[in-house]
């Protein structure tokens, strides 16, 4: 037996916009997100600047750690 809010996720993932976007390339959904993002309601526009201002942040962070270890590891 399946959960009600399982079967409303299912039927929203059947029935949204994804199933249009789901089979193109990254490089086309990126560049897809990119030209809709302006045209989106702000609330998505802070969301997205914020998850994405994190992404970049981790990778900074990730590339930081290991630029250390080099520097450290060829001392």
């Amino acid at each position: 037996m399946k959960l009600k809010w399982l079967k409303f996720f299912e039927s929203q993932q059947k029935d949204g916009e994804d199933g249009e976007t789901e089979n193109l390339f990254l490089k086309d959904k990126v560049t897809l997100f990119l030209r809709t993002f302006r045209h989106q309601s702000p609330q998505y526009q802070i969301v997205w600047t914020v998850r994405i201002l994190c992404w970049i942040l981790v990778l900074a962070a990730g590339v930081y750690g290991l630029l250390a270890k080099a520097i450290t590891y060829f001392k």
